[in-house]
Formats: C-alpha cells, sequence, structure tokens
C-alpha cells in the first residue's frame, strides 16, 4: 500500500540531488569555468594529437605498403629468413583471383622481387628489383607515382626496365640508354638481361632513387627460368590498414595451398613497425600527462568546493540528508562538470579539427617539401583523421576521469558529522 507513495518520494529525492548538484556548480562561476576550460583544452589536445597519428600513420603505412609488398603479403614458406629468386610459388593467376572477390581488398599484384647488378660503359651498382604487371601497377606502386621522364606503357614481356633518379645519374644513362642487369636464376646460376631505360621516378628518397628499378614481370620471369604462373610475392592492398592481421589470417589457408605463407605488413618490414609502435607509445605518454593535468585541476574544484560547504554539509545531515546522498550530490555535480565539459570540447574542438583534416598542418617551412621517416616518404602537410573507436576511447575516458576524481571529495563530503560542525560555530 505504501510501496509506491516511498518510489515517488525516493524519485523526488532524485531529482531534487540533481538539481541541488547544478546549482552547486554554478555558485562558484569563475572556478567552474576554469574547470571546464581545461577539460576544454585538455579533450581538445587527446583529439587532435590522435587525429595527427591516426591521419599521419595511416598514410605512412599506405605509402610504406605501396614501396614495399601490401599491407599483406603472400610468398613461398622460409622467404623471410632467405629471400632469394630459388624460393618462389606458384598457380599465382588462381590466389591472384581468389583475393580479388574479396570486398576488403583494394589491390592485389603479383611480383618477383630480389637483387642484382646493373652495369653500364661508365659504372656499375648493386640494385634491387621489382618486377610487376605494367598493366595494373600503376598507382600501386610508390616509384611509378613519381616518374619525372618517359613512362611505363609497354607490354609485360618488353626488356625495358624504370629507375631511379639517383641510379641514372650515378650509372650514367638517360631514356632509352641500354643497362645490363645480372641476378642469379631459379637454379643458383648467374644470368644476364640488356634492358632499355623506359622511364625514371624520382621520390626524394635516395634509399630509393639510388637502388630500385621497375621491370616487367614477364620479361624477368624469362630471363630467371620462372614460369608464367611463378611469383615470389603476391601483394595486397586493403582498405582499412588496421585489418591487416586479420587479413593475413584469413588468406593463410589459400597461401598453404600453393606453398606459401601470409605475412601482415608489420611482419614484412618490422623496423618500420617498431618506430610506428615507439612514436605511438610517446603519444600515449603525452595523453597521459594530458590526462593528469584536467584531472589536477577537476580534483581542486571539487575539494575545495567541498571544503568551502563543509559546514553547509553538516547542517544537511542534521536536518536528515543521509551520507549516501551526500555522497551522490557530489558525484552528480562531478557528472555535470564532465558533461558539460565533453560538449563544449566537442563544440569547440570540431571546427578546428575539420580545417585540419581539409586543409592540414604545412611543415614544409621546418623540413621542406619532403619528409622520410623509417626511410619511408611522406607529404609534410600533415592532416587529422580521427578512427571513431579512439574517439570514443578518449571521450569515454575523460568522463570516467572526472568522475572517478570527484569520488575523494564525495567520501570527505559523507564523512562530515554534524557534532564537529557545532563546534566550529
Amino acid at each position: 500500500m505504501f510501496q509506491p507513495r516511498n518510489a515517488m518520494r525516493h524519485s523526488r529525492g532524485n531529482i531534487v540531488i540533481w538539481k541541488m548538484a547544478w546549482r552547486n556548480l554554478w555558485r562558484s562561476k569563475r572556478r567552474t569555468i576554469i574547470t571546464l576550460a581545461s577539460i576544454v583544452f585538455g579533450l581538445f589536445l587527446a583529439l587532435t594529437f590522435t587525429g595527427f597519428s591516426d591521419g599521419s600513420y595511416g598514410k605512412l603505412i599506405d605509402s610504406a605498403a605501396l614501396v614495399g609488398a601490401g599491407h599483406v603479403t603472400l610468398e613461398p614458406v622460409g622467404y623471410r629468413k632467405h629471400q632469394n629468386i630459388e624460393k618462389f610459388i606458384s598457380g599465382v593467376s588462381e590466389m591472384v583471383a581468389a583475393i580479388k572477390a574479396r570486398p576488403d581488398v583494394r589491390f592485389v599484384s603479383a611480383r618477383i622481387v630480389g637483387q642484382a647488378m646493373a652495369a653500364t660503359a661508365e659504372d656499375s651498382s648493386g640494385v634491387g628489383f621489382v618486377a610487376i604487371d605494367p598493366n595494373d601497377a600503376k598507382g600501386q606502386l610508390f616509384m611509378l607515382n613519381h616518374i619525372v621522364e618517359g613512362n611505363f606503357n609497354i607490354p609485360c614481356d618488353a626488356s625495358v626496365i624504370v629507375i631511379g633518379a639517383g641510379l641514372a645519374k650515378k650509372l650514367g644513362v638517360k631514356l632509352r640508354s641500354r643497362i645490363v642487369i645480372t641476378t642469379t636464376d631459379k637454379s643458383g646460376e648467374v644470368v644476364s638481361g640488356l634492358y632499355r631505360v623506359g622511364a625514371i621516378f624520382k621520390t626524394g628518397s635516395d634509399s630509393v632513387d639510388k637502388y630500385s628499378i621497375i621491370v616487367p614481370i614477364d620479361s624477368m620471369r624469362k630471363l630467371i627460368g620462372y614460369g608464367h604462373e611463378d611469383a615470389s610475392q603476391i601483394a595486397v592492398l586493403i582498405n582499412d590498414q588496421r585489418k591487416s592481421k586479420q587479413v593475413a589470417g584469413e588468406l593463410s589457408d589459400l597461401a598453404k595451398k600453393h606453398g606459401g605463407a601470409s605475412f601482415p605488413w608489420f611482419d614484412v618490414i618490422p623496423t618500420f613497425a617498431a618506430f610506428i609502435k615507439i612514436d605511438n607509445m610517446n603519444n600515449y605518454f603525452t595523453q597521459i600527462l594530458i590526462f593528469l593535468i584536467i584531472a589536477a585541476g577537476i580534483f581542486n574544484t571539487l575539494l575545495m568546493s567541498v571544503l568551502e560547504r563543509f559546514r553547509e554539509f553538516g547542517i544537511m545531515i542534521a536536518m536528515g540528508l543521509t551520507p549516501y546522498r551526500l555522497w551522490r550530490l557530489i558525484l552528480a555535480e562531478a557528472f555535470f562538470l564532465a558533461a558539460v565539459g565533453i560538449v563544449a570540447g566537442i563544440v569547440f574542438t570540431a571546427p578546428l579539427f575539420y580545417y585540419l583534416h581539409t586543409h592540414g598542418l604545412d611543415l614544409s617551412g621546418l623540413f621542406g617539401k619532403k619528409l622520410s621517416l623509417a626511410g619511408i616518404m611522406m607529404s609534410p602537410v600533415l592532416y587529422t583523421a580521427l578512427f571513431i573507436d579512439h574517439a570514443l576511447i578518449i571521450i569515454c575516458g575523460v568522463f570516467l576521469l572526472v568522475l572517478v576524481t570527484g569520488i575523494y571529495p564525495a567520501v570527505i563530503a559523507a564523512k562530515t558529522r554534524p557534532v564537529d560542525v557545532i563546534k566550529t560555530l
């Protein structure tokens, strides 16, 4: 009979606590605004730093995938330890067709990768070559996006190569010059082929421009004795580089069927992956410092608010307010502080974040027109691109941080004893 009335009384009590919490928050407007400003600024820094990380790391990883062997690489078993022409996989047409059918795959191509000696009448140099199909590789291999002379629109079996500008200068060659390429075939025998320079690229990275050459894949197959279905690698570019490990696992059975194995990009280029990991750790450390600064400001606000109202709390308890409800009152204030701070932070950050996402932050004045990190070229203009899950983690983290910071002041308030207050009157 009395249960509905008790429920209504309990509901009204909750509403009163929330109303009191909101009003108490603005009793000291200056202090509250300063605290909210610290939450807004901290949220802005956290979202922006993470946005730059997501944007720059994503572009770096995509660039590394274009320079190397994709986000996911299928290759012969044991190729990681001993990378030589003698190890290859067969049936690549079937594998490429199966991988292309996946909706998460952007591009896939068979490649032959190895080392050789390039020689002219003027000089010679050790080089690394990538043999690809000229018909479907444009835009999918980093060097081909930076051709400054000539083109790679040639038959798949043509004896034509694309070389870096640094290597061309060292060998003293130009377009249509002849170069002798010497390497080993699949049996380990030394073989040589005469090629003509069809194009020259210039990426700005000395390690690429002075070392790399690109060869039509059928021409290289003929030179080293591979069959039409043989290759040393299959490079896979996917839509979301964060799923590289998942996709590599899903392609494992296909690779095993043809005597190969599949690897995500961070296993193929571990040095670059280590750089990303270290830089990420530095970013996390910076964000932890930001959150600690936010926590200190909020803790100071709530604690001072509690200490200033010590007598008020004592009187409220003497009039019948339970310590539990007083504890909830302080946490409700922390809740409002967190909610208002996060909403204001998002409103403040959104237009700035959008500007950085569309226009970017140009660092060419500091680093020049070309930036190279861990041997990978990147643009000096940094853009923000925040993953949704990262944004939710930051927002929820700030919200929980504010609530946790309010626990100790709430406990102090709940422990207030009316007799102690009376002694101070």
